[in-house]
């Protein structure tokens, strides 16, 4: 059974968790700190995944065979067709050595391990290190000193019939084959500038050395290049081939005869390959126990990592992993050895048993065990090593060991036994002896009140073990101090994952980070095993479609193997290291749109992850692997934490912090007066008021976080805004937020109901600014971009006045609703929301970079939307260089919907005109379109009265629209200010739209000159109805107005007339009037 415990505060560790219950309730006692309190800081939100998945190219080595099952491939006695798997390699012209694959055609690949890329002081990117498959690929028999591919477990057959078993997710026609160890270079944005395949085999980690070069640490499995190494180097890369045995002279491994190794076969050796920046091999050698030839060639070894330390005579290596004393049996056990800068083995050890070349007498006794990591304290230059050994009975227990190299190269400062009852670990009862504990990482860190080092462990393992297999562990992180004595324990909870393993590193903030996998809850008890029929239909089908049909074979996949490593995902966590207080965990999924799809996509919903470095921005890189195909390469950076150091306002943060959907619900009516930082989403039900007055509040940026950063007003609900500033947080870069959800009752009217009130949430916004929002508000519940009405949650009211929404993505966006009376919902009414003298400005790129805003105001399928003496402007002319058009945004887009745009008047008296100085028309200025009007219901028009284009490439586009009118405006058609422009610029186009009023109007250039030609009106198939546009004036242009199409009846006596209309009095057209097709019925009065 798994023990639990709370969550409490710690360092950033990445492994798979599940709910947490207390171990320990005293905290003042060393061990499991009771402190299950809520995050103090919002987690970053992912940044990006590499685009590097797979392996692009075949194998350019190895054999490829053909693989499939063969009905009558023996006679039995009988006569009998007996059936055998049979594997045929491929002639030579149908390797297709290094040709292009899908990812479909890859294998499995994995990134085991990265770290930074630092030149000058400064990171620049990542270096990375793993291994991948090359499907019906082997390198086997004589000629790679390996046994020959084993036979099926299923079948056997002639000894020249040798094949793989069938293993998970293979079929008969694709196996995974052999792995090879693969290096690989990316810049700050997870892009491949390089990647080298190594051996046949597995690399575990790589780091950067003092002179700038890579070294890796794996384990190969020939003890001879491939033949794309070896004997002619790939021309692109400078290679020293030489592979020396523990750095002797004069023998090159790959000159050793195979029968060195008989009557058995090459054992796997462990090795270190040093490769400069640009991947060129430098050397490469094999390290196993025995001081000359003849007593290392038969031995075993595995290298998992390494680090570089200042020795007597210049930087050495320091390497860890696994090796056998003996050529049998196959026992090894825990290694390291010094290496210098050459590849020279300078001494090594072999942690064999208690009191043993020096070992302490109560030092594990065991068969076998392995080192997984190895840290190098900075300061100190003391080192930490971190792994497993193995009991009787395959119990694995973790072992970490403290060495300082001044005193003793080799020998323990001390060791820490993690399932020893009674241990120093076990001070708390949390390890449970009975169950597997191990540790793949840890490290010094400087000084926090006494903490030195972070140790994760996973522990109590229910199911599997630290590689392979499903997993099912409590994740441990403890603090120790350089004695080893243990300060605090933190238990981050039941972690689950196939390879399930845990990291941590120093971050520069003071904090440490955590890196293992979460499983994703699939209504199934934690502590159950889970099988076939706990998965969705897809997946219980894909298995059933494609991997039981082997001839003789039997795939039980409801057997007691379980599904516990399914649908994990990466789980990073932050801690405080004086205390191990959680300071914010988050776990995400690799590829949130799938959902269990059938290979080779991601079926099994499953990332494992291995290690974790701190990014220069103050982000995390995570390496590892998803379950795409068979599986994928995984490299991911969480955004840097800059939100999460900024003081938010505590009532609201402890609130958000403790919810599920991280959000605080007003309680009561409020009203904020001062400033204020906010995260998460703040929600104003039904009957409540939030007033914000004469003050800032900044909203944390959601995809720098985990979590949406918005207010939701509810049905009901009301927002009130006076003289106040929504935005970003201005502490960060690039931050931008989610703006406001106006909810509603998309069936209910906008009126008020006699005893309820209003149903739809409202929003009355006065001398307030809306700004660096992704939607400024959203008259909706969720996306904007709807179907046909109604929209589930549209319905809200806003009213504006003398407001400003600037460098919003979008400033407002409606969604499907038609307004009604409460009396009678056929009784339709206009829509209730209003701006009044509100700015829509543009003055700047949006603040996430490479990105401007898009349009100011979205419509969908509303009615009766009024503007006032409002101003859509984007002020970027000659200030900010625009690659495109658009980048200068869309004024109005409307669609299926209905509008007015008119002046408007402070002071009105009746009967008399508007005073000049209380008049405000409404003007769009230097942006892409003004207005976008479509429609395909004729009852849906709109109406631009008195309004200024200028500027505007185009002014107002409307298509398929029915009794628009377009009056007393100013079209000032500019040459534009970016380049991108197909065609002309002009005032008004109008497609296969009737009925308008298009009078009175001005249109003009005062750019006559340039690369665009400029034109005024455009009347496009209007139709064999009467229309006309009447009382314009045209000056200045290309062509003051353009017919084209069918804008008449059969015989010309119905249809388009122009009337009186002025062309050029001032200023001349170098054309009036272009007619094309069949123009219009009649042309008159034009002056």
């Amino acid at each position: 059974m798994l023990r639990r415990t709370a969550l409490l505060k710690a360092a950033l560790v990445a492994c798979c968790i599940t709910p947490h219950l207390n171990l320990w309730d005293d905290a003042g006692v060393s061990g499991l700190l009771n402190t299950a309190s809520a995050q103090s800081q919002p987690p970053p939100a992912v940044d990006w995944i590499s685009t590097e998945t797979h392996d692009e190219y075949r194998s350019n080595s190895g054999t490829y065979y053909h693989l499939y099952y063969d009905p009558c491939a023996v006679l039995d006695l009988n006569g009998n067709c007996e059936g055998r798997y049979r594997n045929d390699p491929l002639p030579l012209s149908e390797q297709h050595y290094g040709e292009p694959q899908t990812r479909e055609e890859s294998g499995e690949d994995w990134w085991y391990g990265h770290n930074n890329i630092i030149t000058n002081n400064s990171t620049v990117g990542y270096i990375a290190a793993g291994y991948t498959s090359a499907p019906n690929c082997w390198w086997a028999g004589s000629s790679y000193c390996r046994k020959p591919i084993r036979r099926s477990a299923q079948h056997s057959a002639p000894p020249d019939d040798w094949i793989p078993a069938l293993g998970e997710l293979e079929t008969i026609a694709k196996r995974k084959g052999h792995t090879r160890g693969m290096v690989g270079r990316f810049d700050l944005d997870g892009h491949a500038i390089w990647c080298r395949k190594l051996f046949p085999g597995q690399i575990w980690n790589v780091i950067q050395d003092s002179e700038g070069n890579f070294v890796v640490a794996g384990v190969s499995y020939t003890p001879m290049w491939p033949e794309d190494l070896q004997p002619a180097p790939d021309p692109a890369f400078d290679d020293d081939l030489l592979i020396r045995l523990n750095g002797l002279p004069g023998l090159d491994m790959n000159d050793v005869d195979c029968a060195v190794w008989s009557p058995n076969y090459f054992p796997n050796m462990g090795y270190l390959c040093k490769l400069s920046p640009d991947g060129d091999i430098l050397w490469t050698s094999f390290f196993v126990r025995g001081e000359d030839i003849a007593s290392s060639l038969p031995r075993f070894s595995e290298l998992h990592d390494v680090v570089e330390r200042a020795g007597p005579n210049g930087p050495e290596y320091w390497v860890v992993g696994n090796a056998n004393i003996t050529p049998v049996p196959m026992l090894p056990k825990p290694y390291m050895a010094r290496v210098d800068h050459n590849g020279v083995k300078l001494e090594d050890f072999h942690y064999e048993g208690p009191n043993v070349n020096g070992l302490p007498g109560d030092w594990p006794i065991a068969p076998k065990g392995l080192y997984t990591s190895i840290a190098v304290d900075p300061a100190t230059k003391q080192l930490l090593l971190a792994g497993w050994y193995d009991l009787p009975g395959t119990k694995l227990r973790a072992l970490v060991v403290k060495v300082d190299p001044d005193t003793d190269p080799f020998l323990p400062d001390w060791f820490l036994d993690a399932g020893a009852t009674g241990g120093v670990l076990d001070v708390s009862g949390g390890y449970d002896p009975e169950l597997v504990s191990v540790a793949t990482g840890g490290g010094f860190i400087p000084d926090a009140d006494g903490t030195r080092i972070i140790l994760p462990i996973t522990a109590n393992f229910s199911q599997g073990n630290g590689y392979s297999g499903p997993k099912v562990a409590n994740l441990y992180v403890h603090g120790l101090n350089m004695n080893g004595d243990l300060l605090w324990t933190n238990d981050l909870g039941i972690v689950q994952a196939y390879d399930l393993q845990s990291d941590m590193t120093y971050l520069s903030d003071g904090n440490v980070a955590v890196v293992c996998a979460k499983w994703v809850d699939m209504d199934v008890n934690h502590d159950d095993v889970v099988n076939l029929l706990d998965l969705p239909g897809q997946a219980t089908n894909c298995l059933a479609d494609n991997f039981t049909s082997a001839p003789g074979v039997t795939m039980d996949w409801n057997s007691p193997f379980g599904y516990t490593f399914w649908n994990t995902d990466a789980y990073v966590a932050k801690l405080n290291p004086a205390n191990g207080n959680l300071i914010w965990e988050t776990s995400w999924d690799a590829d949130p749109t799938s959902t269990f799809e059938c290979t080779p996509n991601d079926l099994r919903n499953q990332e494992c992850v291995y290690k974790i470095t701190e990014a220069p921005d103050g982000g995390l890189v995570i390496s590892g692997n998803t379950s795409h195909n068979f599986d994928d390469l995984y490299l991911v950076k969480l955004k840097g934490n800059c939100q999460g150091l900024v003081e938010y306002d505590f009532v609201v943060t402890e609130a958000v912090s403790g919810s599920a959907d991280h959000s605080f619900t007003l309680g009561f009516d409020e009203t904020w007066y001062a400033d204020k930082n906010i995260v998460g989403t703040i929600i104003i039900p039904d009957g409540l008021t939030l007033t914000i007055s004469n003050c800032t509040i900044r909203f944390a940026d959601s995809q720098q976080i985990a979590w949406p950063t918005r207010i939701i007003v509810e049905g009901g609900g009301s927002l009130i805004l006076e003289e106040a500033i929504l935005t970003s947080l201005d502490q960060c870069p690039n931050s931008m937020w989610d703006g406001i959800q106006l909810h509603g009752q998309e069936l209910a009217s906008q009126q008020s109901y006699p005893g309820i009130g209003l149903l739809q949430g409202y929003l009355g916004a006065k001398g307030s600014t809306i700004s660096n929002a992704r939607t400024g508000v959203a008259v909706t519940d969720g996306d904007f971009l709807a179907p046909l009405p109604p929209k589930p949650g549209s319905g809200g009211i806003l009213e504006a006045t003398d407001c400003t929404f600037l460098n919003n993505k979008y400033d407002v966006a409606f969604s499907p609703y038609e307004n009604h009376t409460v009396a009678n919902p056929e009784t339709v009414l206009p829509n209730f929301s209003l701006f009044t003298r509100c700015d829509f400005v543009t003055d700047g790129g949006l603040p996430a970079n490479g990105e401007y805003p898009n349009t100011h105001v979205v419509m969908t399928s509303v009615r009766g939307i009024s503007f006032k003496g409002c101003t859509w402007r984007n002020t970027l002319f000659g200030q900010e260089p625009l690659e495109l058009p658009s980048q200068q945004g869309t004024g109005i887009s409307s669609t299926n919907s209905s509008f007015i745009v008119s002046d408007d008047c402070g002071v009105l008296v009746q009967g008399v005109p508007c005073p000049s100085q209380y008049l405000t028309t409404s003007a769009f200025t230097n942006l892409h379109r003004g207005i976008l009007a479509t429609t395909f219901d004729p009852s849906r028009t709109f109406s631009v009265d008195k309004a200024t284009f200028t500027g505007t490439n185009y002014g107002i586009r409307m298509e398929g629209i029915q009794d628009a009118s377009i009056t007393r405006c100013t079209f000032d058609v500019p040459e534009p200010f970016t380049t991108g422009i197909v065609g002309s610029t002009y005032g008004v186009y109008s497609d296969e739209c009737t009925g308008y009023r298009i009078q009175e109007n001005a249109f003009l250039t005062q750019q006559p000159d340039g690369d665009v030609k400029k034109v005024g009106l455009i009347i496009k198939d209007s139709g064999k109805q009467y229309n006309t546009f009447y009382n314009n004036s045209f000056e200045n242009l290309y062509t003051g107005s353009i017919i084209e199409g069918v804008n008449a009846d059969g015989d010309d006596a119905i249809g388009l007339e122009v009337k009186c209309n002025d062309y050029g009095l001032t200023d001349a057209n170098t054309f009036d009037v272009a007619l094309y097709w069949r123009g219009c019925a009649r042309a008159e009065d034009a002056r």
